[in-house]
């Protein structure tokens, strides 16, 4: 299979490899210092987990630019919104945040609105 035929693969990879990112800078952060610029350097450089996310970002912009390439902009970006739906369920999970009924029906609308994106 040529992974560049299969466009909504790719945006829906971009919105999982978005989510992973940011799953990762929220672990990552706990061990940054931010109580100067340099310190705040150093500590994200020799953050591993920091440096994981910042290398999954850049694999995201290649994969963006690749999906970019085979499919209209207006129906990829929607694709990557499921990014607004996976994170807030994965950081309950994971992070113990609150998921309540406003975020489930935000999260709804999301998902609906893709949909309707999508039919066109």
């Amino acid at each position: 299979m040529d992974i560049k035929s299969n466009g909504i693969l790719l945006a829906f990879l971009v919105g999982l490899f978005m989510t992973v990112g940011q799953l990762l800078f929220k672990v990552g952060s706990k061990s940054i210092s931010f109580e100067s610029p340099s310190l705040l350097i150093q500590t994200m450089a020799s953050s591993p987990i920091i440096i994981v996310a910042i290398a999954l970002y850049a694999a995201t912009i290649i994969l963006w630019i690749l999906t970019l390439q085979v499919l209209p902009l207006s129906k990829a970006y929607p694709i990557t919104a499921l990014a607004f739906i996976i994170l807030p369920v994965a950081s309950h999970y994971l992070f113990n945040e609150t998921y309540n009924m406003f975020k489930l029906l935000g999260s709804s609308l999301i998902f609906f609105g893709i949909v309707i994106i999508s039919l066109q």
